[in-house]
């Protein structure tokens, strides 16, 4: 005794069906695309994250949490605004992670607001700040 199966079960898709599957498969891949991407701009953000938390307790710990102002001498667990901040003398641009253009102040919302004043007046204090960090590395050599 022989099976029979018919020989063409499947339903002819129309035209209509067809876009919506290419569509979809378009779709899918733009969102892979984009996951991936998404995942690279993550792992770089939170390497610039790690990066920059130990650039800051590294400039801390060369100024002895003492700011450079004022010399007022902080805790080493006051930090941020309410406590030392790190202040880029020559900017952020390509001096971002640069020990040597960075010096401790006192944050915006402490007593002194060191690092507040010298924002306010930053043509005043640039060469003084400048100054500071060459006596830094002067008496390390």
């Amino acid at each position: 005794m022989e099976l029979m199966f018919p020989k063409n079960t499947k339903k002819k898709k129309t035209k209509y069906e067809k876009y919506l599957e290419y569509h979809n498969r378009q779709i899918k891949k733009q969102f892979l695309k984009r996951d991936v991407t998404q995942k690279k701009q993550r792992n770089k953000i939170a390497k610039r994250l790690d990066d920059g938390s130990k650039f800051r307790k590294n400039v801390r710990e060369r100024d002895n949490f003492i700011c450079a102002l004022c010399g007022r001498k902080y805790k080493p667990n006051e930090i941020g605004q309410d406590g030392l901040v790190v202040h880029h003398v020559k900017g952020r641009g390509k001096y971002q992670f640069v020990e040597k253009y960075a010096i401790s102040l006192c944050g915006d919302m402490t007593y002194q607001k060191c690092h507040k004043v010298v924002h306010s007046n930053n043509k005043k204090y640039k060469p003084i700040l400048l100054e500071k960090l060459d006596n830094i590395y002067k008496e390390r050599q």
